[in-house]
């Protein structure tokens, strides 16, 4: 566990060289966003790094939520990365089309899902 405020939670495992699982529990208002931005800064340190932030046990994402994994996908994104978010909320997936997120942020229902898609991406940097 890399952080815990709370009932909200942020832990982290490595799948892989350089893959990454973050899991987000909890409501994502406030110091679990921020607590969840540290934490993927921290680990997309590096070229060709691929995260996956699981938001499937979290709730109560908004715009603030959405910019910190914007700014995460573009750092990413710049070193050959990629972020894949995995969701059920109906909300975040319709945040990212608002906001043209869905370009840039692939979102999977499924944590195995997500972790594959990873995978797969690691495998092609």
């Amino acid at each position: 566990m890399l952080g815990d405020t709370g009932d909200a939670r942020i832990d982290s495992a490595e799948i892989g060289p350089d893959c990454y699982v973050v899991c987000a529990t909890g409501g994502l208002e406030g110091d679990l966003t921020v607590e969840l931005g540290r934490v993927l800064f921290t680990l997309a340190q590096g070229h060709g790094v691929q995260l996956v932030a699981d938001l499937t046990g979290a709730h109560s994402a908004n715009r603030t939520t959405a910019g910190v994994l914007t700014a995460v996908a573009h750092a990413l994104r710049r070193e050959g990365g990629e972020l894949v978010v995995v969701s059920r909320d109906p909300r975040l997936e319709q945040l990212f089309e608002d906001t043209g997120l869905g370009r840039l942020i692939r979102v999977e229902r499924a944590l195995q899902d997500g972790v594959s898609q990873a995978v797969v991406a690691h495998m092609r940097s």
